[in-house]
């Protein structure tokens, strides 16, 4: 049996609900879109900082210059950056010796050099739905063995 009175009782309800699901599409839309840029941001920054730690730990292993090449490559988001680190390994600050010691006893930690970035994320949509979290900064490191000799052919 169909009743007279049905289409009464739904008039005037899907405008408001379309107008919800839009608003709701839209709304997961920003959210993806900001969880992307957050991603990619961090990617970025990892792959600068592996490619700097093993720039650096090239023969002669120098932190020199670092900080301003991190900058450089990461381009306008650099300048936004917090820390940029560049921590050499202790047994380089005494001569080669040490180091080709390590090297030769297989102890390759204490030959880790290592680039640290942090900074706070481009994606500030994320911060305004969440809050303070996880998500609202970038901080990623890399490290890399540094080089003993100038051929890489350490005679142990």
């Amino acid at each position: 049996m169909i009743r007279a009175d049905r289409g009464a009782r739904e008039q005037g309800s899907s405008p408001i609900t379309a107008v919800f699901g839009v608003f709701i599409f839209l709304a997961f839309l920003l959210l993806a879109a900001q969880v992307t840029i957050h991603l990619y941001a961090t990617s970025v920054v990892t792959a600068v900082a592996f490619d700097e730690a093993r720039r650096a730990s090239t023969y002669p292993p120098s932190c020199d210059g670092v900080q301003a090449q991190v900058r450089n490559r990461l381009g306008s988001y650099g300048s936004t950056v917090d820390t940029v680190e560049c921590t050499m390994p202790a047994v380089l600050g005494s001569g080669s010796d040490p180091a080709q010691a390590a090297y030769c006893a297989g102890d390759f930690d204490s030959l880790q050099l290592e680039v640290r970035i942090a900074g706070p994320s481009p994606s500030r949509g994320l911060t305004i739905m969440a809050g303070p979290s996880a998500v609202d900064r970038i901080d990623r490191s890399a490290s890399s063995t540094v080089a003993v000799s100038p051929d890489g052919g350490v005679v142990c």
